[in-house]
């Protein structure tokens, strides 16, 4: 990851810390498939290649590129389907299980270094399954939907006064990776079969945020782990 010192850790949460990329994925199989069969399988291609986009900006381009409903329609089928969606979402994230490590990893890492949480989930129902999962407490800053996540850690490094070179960005999508190379801070991928093959080699990776918490412990603060010793 480099030599320079690390103060900062974000994170995106779908895929990252909770399990919930395949409930999301599933959920607009659902939805799509019941209002337009013809066109689930590309806007799933769609979904896939844009991970950590809003759900909104995603089922626009569904009803406008794909369907190509006439534009004083667009806006309404929109509505629908973010509302059809949502309601999906909701009735599986909360019992979702989170990715093996996290809560170890966030616990040790609040108090060591600034925290934050940043998600294509609207921000409030960010706010309510962050909570029922009892992640809250760990996190300096969270911000969802409507904020974009390169703006935003911006904005975090500016009050963290922080340089990019200390900060670290945890995600699993494409997007991510832009976000963090936009600002110019470090990348980290939580690597999964699905988004394996769309990083460069290059790209840092971890399994799990158990791995994580191994790697930042002997890249950046010289100490062997527990399960190393």
């Amino acid at each position: 990851m480099g030599e320079a010192a690390l103060r900062a850790l974000n994170f995106d949460f779908d895929g990252v810390l909770l399990e919930s990329s395949g409930i999301k994925t599933n959920a607009y199989r659902r939805v799509v498939g019941e209002r337009f069969p013809d066109h689930v399988e590309a806007f799933l291609d769609h979904h896939r290649r844009n991970g950590g986009i809003t759900r909104r900006v995603k089922l626009e381009y569904l009803v406008r590129e794909l369907v190509k409903a006439p534009e004083e329609e667009v806006e309404g089928i929109v509505e629908e389907l973010v509302a059809d969606y949502t309601e999906e979402v909701r009735k599986e994230v909360f019992s979702a299980a989170l990715v093996p490590g996290t809560r170890e990893l966030l616990s040790w890492a609040a108090g060591r270094f600034h925290t934050g949480l940043i998600s294509g989930t609207p921000e409030k129902e960010l706010l309510e399954v962050v909570t029922h999962h009892g992640l809250k407490e760990f996190f300096e800053k969270i911000a969802g939907a409507p904020r974009e996540k390169a703006p935003t850690l911006r904005e975090w490094l500016e009050e963290w006064r922080v340089t990019p070179g200390e900060v670290l960005f945890v995600g699993d999508a494409v997007s991510d990776f832009h976000a963090a190379r936009e600002v110019e801070v470090r990348f980290c991928l939580r690597e999964t079969p699905e988004n394996a093959l769309e990083f460069p080699e290059e790209v840092d990776r971890v399994k799990d945020m158990a791995e994580l918490k191994e790697k930042i412990t002997r890249e950046f603060l010289g100490e062997e782990t527990a399960s190393r010793r």
